[in-house]
């Protein structure tokens, strides 16, 4: 039987690769695909009032792209849903 702290390592360096690769493709996001992405927080977020701050961060950004990359190295339900919606997005 494998080592669960093996098994967890594993997965966290997998994840962490998956997040790499979701920075460069969130890099990459044109000011339209970012308020599509914020529209569609707004639209199905779990938590209203942390959609909201992120959209007012993303408003005061200079680098809007980077506001959003910064929420994968917050784990959460955000965090969660930016992923999905990046996701959707970049296809």
């Amino acid at each position: 039987m494998a080592d669960i702290a093996k098994v967890r390592a594993a997965a966290d360096v997998v994840k962490a690769q998956l997040n790499e690769k979701l920075k460069t493709d969130i890099a990459a996001l044109t000011s339209a695909d970012i308020d599509e992405a914020v529209s569609l927080l707004e639209k199905t977020g779990i938590n209203p009032g942390e959609v909201q701050n992120l959209k007012a961060e993303i408003a005061r950004s200079t680098n809007k792209n980077q506001t959003i990359a910064r929420v994968l190295d917050t784990p959460g339900v955000l965090c969660e849903q930016v992923k999905s919606i990046i996701g959707k997005i970049v296809k």
